[in-house]
């Protein structure tokens, strides 16, 4: 016989922390694609300070590692967005698999005590 708590708890667990889980999942994709951006158009910019300072320049090295650190920024936090996706759809396909799995044994049970009777 089940009990009542049990079934409340198992509820609890899996319906709102999954939906929580998922959505910080979401926030930590965009929050790194921001990151990854953001850093290196940073970088861009000092070493373009630096090297307009190094050489008298105005603002033209600013101006050309400004847009260097912005399309490595675009392309290392496109890179970053398929490898976390990727690494999210094997966890999926794991979870889907071993689903599968454990209903298969689940059935193969429940036809051994049929079998029995």
């Amino acid at each position: 016989m089940k009990s009542l708590s049990g079934d409340v708890y198992k509820h609890k667990k899996s319906g709102t922390a999954k939906g929580l889980g998922k959505e910080l999942t979401k926030l930590n994709l965009i929050s790194g694609l921001g990151f990854t951006i953001i850093a290196n158009v940073l970088v861009g910019y000092l070493l373009g300070a630096f090297l307009d300072g190094l050489f008298s320049t105005t603002k033209i090295f600013k101006i050309i590692f400004i847009v260097l650190g912005t399309l490595s920024g675009v392309y290392n936090g496109i890179t970053y967005i398929i490898k976390e996706l990727e690494r999210y759809d094997k966890i999926e396909k794991q979870k889907t698999e071993d689903l599968a799995i454990s209903k298969d044994q689940e059935k193969s049970k429940d036809d051994g005590k049929q079998n029995d009777e």
